[in-house]
This record gives structure tokens, C-alpha cells and sequence, in this order.
């Protein structure tokens, strides 16, 4: 008896189908793909914004600090100029109020600028006071020189016992003297016994 049910197996059809299943998986795969590409590139940007996001932030800050450490640094210098008028020093004074309103005039253009306009603002400043700019530096240079000597000296006393006394410099042995015929030269030995 023939069964008319039963199929018999066509390898053609069955490679067909394959094909077919291969061909669907790809396209899934290739769409799966793509929302993983755009989830990155959109994940990719939005690291980007918020990394420049916050160099912006930090480098008005620090902007804001450099602005506010001239405005203090131009009244200090200020204060000096006053010190020199009470001294009739009248031409030093002179320049030192110069390099004064300098840098008060540069503190408020750096307040206004921003952080990538910073440096040209420092450029367009020297080219317009170079007076002010050159005193300006030579007080800085002064200024940070006693800083980092106040610092170094602090740091120094810092890791030292406080009723302890600091190290007194070795002294050389007295050099050997030339004395009269007769009489003998003292001279202590390395045990500070005298021979």
C-alpha cells in the first residue's frame, strides 16, 4: 500500500528554505546592527557635549580665579604705589600706579572674555601697556619668588620638632698661623684637645 501522506524529502526546497532563514537572520542582524551604531554615536555625542561641557565650566572658573587674582594682585600693587607717595618717590610711584590700573583694566577684560580669548586679551594688554606689562611681570616675578622662598622656608620648619633648634652651619677649623720664632701655635686637634 501506498501512503499518499507522506512527503518525500526535496533537498532543493529544503536549501530554498535555508537560504530564506539565512537571509532573515542577516536582515535582523544587520538591523540589530544598526540600532547598536546609532545608540553609540548617540551615546558618543552626548559624552562628547557634556566633556567640553565641562572643560567650558572649569576654565571659566578658573578664569573667574586668574580675573579675581590680578584684581587683588592690582591692589596690592595699588597699596605699594600709596606707600611710595607717603616716600616722595614720585617717578617709581608713578609707574607702579601705571602697572596698578594695567592690571585692574586687564582683570575686567578677562572678566568679559572668554576662556579661549583669554590669552589674546593678554597679548592685546601687552602691545597697549607695555609699561604696565613689563612692571606688572617683574612684580609677579618678585611676588612668586617670595612665595615659593616663604614656602620652602614653612615646609622646612613644618618637619622639624618645634622646641627643637634648626642645624647650625659646621665651621671650618681656624687656619694654621704663622708666629714668631720661639713661641708655639696653639692649635686644637680633632678631639678639640689643644697641642
Amino acid at each position: 500500500m501506498v501512503d499518499h501522506n507522506s512527503t518525500t524529502p526535496n533537498p532543493s526546497a529544503d536549501a530554498d528554505a535555508a537560504r530564506a532563514r539565512i537571509r532573515q537572520e542577516q536582515e535582523a542582524a544587520g538591523r540589530q546592527f544598526e540600532k547598536g551604531r546609532d545608540a553609540l554615536k548617540e551615546q558618543a555625542s552626548t559624552m562628547a557635549h557634556d566633556a567640553k561641557e565641562e572643560v567650558r565650566e572649569r576654565s571659566e572658573a578658573l578664569k573667574g580665579q586668574a580675573a579675581d587674582g590680578l584684581k587683588t594682585f592690582a591692589d596690592a600693587v595699588r597699596s605699594a604705589r600709596d606707600e611710595l607717595d607717603k616716600k616722595e618717590m614720585g617717578p617709581i610711584s608713578g609707574l607702579v600706579g601705571q602697572a596698578a590700573e594695567g592690571l585692574e583694566s586687564l582683570s575686567r577684560s578677562m572678566q568679559n572674555a572668554s576662556a579661549g580669548d583669554m590669552i589674546e586679551t593678554v597679548r592685546d594688554f601687552g602691545r597697549r601697556n607695555p609699561v604696565s606689562f613689563i612692571a606688572a611681570s617683574v612684580l609677579a616675578g618678585i611676588a612668586i619668588g617670595r612665595f615659593a622662598g616663604a614656602s620652602a622656608h614653612h615646609e622646612r620648619d613644618r618637619g622639624r620638632n618645634p622646641t627643637q633648634r634648626p642645624p647650625q652651619p659646621s665651621r671650618p677649623a681656624p687656619a694654621a698661623r704663622a708666629y714668631p720664632a720661639g713661641e708655639a701655635a696653639v692649635t686644637p686637634n680633632r678631639t678639640g684637645d689643644i697641642t
